[in-house]
């Protein structure tokens, strides 16, 4: 996983889909997504996410 100076935490890949958490509600994450098309071709995105109160 690479890393820049605006990402201070790292995870490595966990394809199971639980690699990030425990989450408190208000916090805000900042992600980094990169994916690799049939083609090859790679495209990447920044999100932030608030985290918020589950569905009751």
């Amino acid at each position: 996983m690479r890393t820049s100076t605006d990402f201070t935490h790292t995870a490595p890949a966990d394809p199971s889909g639980n690699a990030l958490g425990p989450f408190t509600v208000g916090q805000v994450m900042k992600l980094r997504t990169r994916v690799t098309n049939s083609n090859g071709t790679t495209t990447g995105s920044v999100r932030k996410l608030t985290i918020l109160s589950p569905a009751s």
